[in-house]
């Protein structure tokens, strides 16, 4: 066992007793997920022979405070510095043909695009005038940050660029910006029937304005106080994933005169007029295909899905860490990719012998599941369908399933499977 003194070896260098981290000379790339977790890392020294820096290569390393980017690094991951929470300053070497710091912020080369703010700086960020983009992941776990302002320039902001920004109370835009602008500090776009991103930091209940048609994919991930959402009936669009992992959400209400969604006790279901009905003592009666939308993450229960439900949407309960317990009647066919994933408590699935797909990381994540039944219904199971089901030992797959995806069950290193 390593003592405090002990000099660290790993496959690219060594760890001093410091958190030093100084890579070899001669190594070309850091691999995905190479130092993803050390937690003893406070510094990185890269040297000039390394070209790309994997995915998740620091993800997690939440003592790292400063890195050093040499000139020769052409590409940079996705997550690389996520929950690196103590990360203040990027420095990079002047002669890099891709990237470049200001003020320490992480940029491309022209200083149009943010690629990673410092996790573990606090207060207000004002974006500088260059830039025209946000990229993925921009300020994804930034705790500290509590305002951000987006100059007029900025025409593109990707996906989950604030994702668990847990104290960011206002998103200001420049009011000349022509795609973007900002309601009492929410995100919109320009004619604001858009909703884009709701700050992470806001708690109690919101009622979104009756301008908005769509509320965009990601639009209120990490909204960690937020406990009440009422949507208009002007709502014809719930992009996949808008409300994950907001873990204090208990209600989701959908005004009934809207043409598309219907809300049964704060639960989002599709609509369709001509479709779906109920009958006099409130039982869900569905014609034809209907979809469970979206759950709220707070809620810590069992659910039991409505019969007649046909389809368990894309990510319907991504993130609901304190689901308990899930009942899914014999009128679905269908789990959707991602429709369970990070559902940490559940321990049993009893799967129907109706339904015929099991998606893509639908169960993905959910390391307290410990038992799950595959019916000889089912046809086809995604990629990543269990993976990281840690506590999974034991699965039955019978002969009817044809399909069988990629790394099913990777990282489920007790688990027995048979074929049944």
């Amino acid at each position: 066992m390593n003592t405090k003194n002990d000099m660290q070896n790993t496959f690219y260098g060594k760890i001093d007793e410091n958190g030093h981290l100084t890579i070899e000379q001669g190594v070309t790339e850091i691999g995905d997920y190479a130092f993803r977790g050390r937690e003893e890392l406070t510094k990185v020294s890269i040297p000039d022979s390394v070209k790309k820096i994997g995915h998740y290569a620091f993800e997690y390393c939440s003592k790292l405070t400063e890195i050093t980017i040499p000139d020769s690094v052409k590409e940079i991951g996705n997550f690389v510095f996520a929950g690196c929470t103590s990360l203040i300053n990027f420095t990079v070497d002047n002669n890099n043909p891709s990237y470049c710091s200001v003020d320490g912020v992480l940029l491309n080369k022209s200083k149009t695009k943010i690629i990673c703010y410092p996790g573990g700086r606090e207060g207000e960020y004002i974006i500088p005038d260059s830039v025209t983009e946000i990229g993925d992941y921009a300020f994804e776990d930034c705790p500290g940050l509590n305002e951000i302002t987006i100059p007029g320039g900025v025409t593109k902001i990707e996906d989950r660029a604030f994702e668990h920004c847990t104290k960011l109370k206002n998103i200001n835009v420049d009011k000349d910006n022509p795609k973007y602008c900002s309601v009492d500090g929410i995100l919109f776009d320009k004619d604001k029937t858009t909703i884009v991103c709701y700050p992470g930091g806001r708690e109690g209940e919101y009622t979104i304005p009756d301008s908005v048609t769509k509320i965009d994919g990601w639009a209120f991930i990490s909204c960690k106080g937020l406990t009440k959402v009422t949507i208009p009936c002007s709502v014809t669009e719930i992009r996949d994933y808008a409300f994950v992992f907001c873990n204090e959400l208990q209600n989701i209400i959908v005004d009934k005169n809207n043409p598309k969604y219907y809300s049964i006790d704060g639960v989002v279901f599709n609509k369709d007029e001509n479709t779906i009905h109920f009958s006099d003592d409130g039982i869900l009666l569905c014609e034809k295909e209907t979809t469970i939308v979206c759950y709220p993450g707070g809620r810590n229960e069992e659910y039991t899905i409505p019969d007649g439900v046909t389809k368990i949407g894309l990510g319907s309960f991504f993130g609901c860490i304190g689901l308990t317990g899930i009942t899914i009647p014999d009128s679905v066919t269908e789990i959707r990719d991602y429709a369970f994933e990070f559902c940490a408590r559940v321990t049993g699935v009893n799967i129907p012998d109706s339904v015929k797909r099991i998606g893509m990381g639908a169960f993905e994540n959910c390391v307290g599941l410990t038992r799950v039944t595959i019916p000889d219904s089912v046809t086809e199971i995604g990629d990543i369908a269990f993976r990281n089901c840690i506590r999974l030992t034991e699965i039955n797959i019978p002969d009817s399933v044809k399909v069988i995806g990629k790394n099913v069950f990777e990282g489920c290193k007790g688990l027995t499977i048979q074929r049944v």
